[in-house]
């Protein structure tokens, strides 16, 4: 029964160590998908940014 046991115990360990990889390995895909994102993010607000002075230097020169 020992033996059973420590055979039992190995793969559990084995188990749990690749729990532990998979994790990991998903924690630095959800960074990747994040920083995608954020940089996505920034460029739209850059974009709508740049569009709001565009119209606003537009609105200027038809009030000059």
């Amino acid at each position: 029964m020992g033996n059973n046991m420590t055979s039992e115990n190995i793969i559990r360990k084995e188990e749990l160590q690749k729990l532990t990889d998979s994790v990991i390995r998903m924690q630095k895909d959800f960074d990747t998908v994040q920083i995608a994102l954020k940089k996505l993010i920034d460029k739209e607000i850059q974009e709508l940014e740049s569009e709001d002075q565009y119209w606003n230097k537009q609105a200027e020169m038809q009030n000059e």
